[in-house]
């Protein structure tokens, strides 16, 4: 059942048209030339074999950007956009979630860096991820706890949630980020705030 699944589903993104073919050949192509390029010693392709494929993805994946862009619908992306491995604030992936970002239709929840860290906590290469959307734009942002934190043997605790959130997020930006922001998103009632 999970072969016919697959099958159907690779049907139907080929009759759509478009974003899967190209993004498709667009992978097999950097993944069959970069070793060209680099040359056949089994060494150095095996040590950059993890590297080539993520960038290949990503890459291809960012050709169907404008296809995503013109899905009927807001996005909400979880775990600070979950970068595999981290990658720094000049990666073309991070660059493609900013520019989703700004077409005012895409949101990011603050939750689980631990999905995308090489640190331990408290994670500060994601917290480097952090930084940059808070300053470019809190309107656009989300906190989660990730609660119960699914494949997690050392989960979180309490503390250092509280520790993310308060390392985070100002405490000018708060009510924004915890209360309107989600309530914008999810259609919730106003809260009222006591003075």
């Amino acid at each position: 059942p999970v072969i016919a699944l697959l099958k159907r589903d690779l049907n139907l993104a080929i009759r759509a048209g478009g974003g899967f073919g190209l993004a498709l050949a667009f992978f097999l192509i950097v993944i069959v030339l970069v070793p060209f390029g680099v040359g056949p010693e089994r060494q150095v392709l095996a040590r950059i074999a993890p590297g080539v494929l993520w960038v290949g993805a990503l890459l291809a994946c960012l050709l169907s950007l404008d296809r995503l862009l013109a899905l009927p619908t807001d996005l909400v992306v979880d775990h600070v956009g979950r970068f595999m491995p981290p990658r720094g604030l000049d990666s073309p992936g991070f660059a493609a979630l900013r520019t989703l970002m700004a077409t005012g239709r895409c949101w990011v929840k603050l939750s689980a860096p631990y999905e995308g860290s090489a640190l331990p906590r408290p994670h500060d290469d994601v917290a480097e991820l952090v930084d940059a959307l808070v300053a470019e734009a809190p309107e656009r942002l989300l906190w989660a706890s990730n609660w119960p934190h699914p494949g997690q043997a050392d989960p979180p605790s309490l503390e250092d949630l509280a520790t993310w959130r308060d390392r985070w997020i100002p405490p000018s930006l708060r009510h924004q980020i915890l209360v309107e922001n989600p309530a914008t998103v999810y259609d919730f009632p106003p809260v009222e705030t006591s003075s």
